[in-house]
């Protein structure tokens, strides 16, 4: 599958399924903002956070963007994507 040009929003992408799906994502092209909770500078360290995606991401290639959110708060969901079209387009 080729995602080239292709820009994607992936929640839950500090580990697990999430990350999986924006690894593949970048790996086939896609440039990829990752939202979670989990940050590098995070107080709770949980292992996995979106930054170390983001690094994975990069090694790719693909233009990787941190976008730190608590699907929770409708203010950080809304924040989570407009910049992420600010930043992807």
């Amino acid at each position: 599958m080729d995602l080239a040009g292709a820009a994607a929003l992936v929640t839950g992408a500090s580990r697990g399924v999430g990350r999986a799906i924006a690894i593949a994502l970048a790996t086939a092209g896609a440039d990829v903002a990752c939202a979670a909770r989990a940050t590098d500078a995070a107080p709770l360290k949980l292992p996995g956070t979106i930054d170390a995606t983001v690094r994975e991401i990069h090694d790719r290639g693909r233009r990787g963007l941190a976008v730190p959110t608590d699907l929770s708060r409708p203010e950080q969901v809304e924040a989570m994507v407009v910049r992420t079209i600010g930043t992807f387009g």
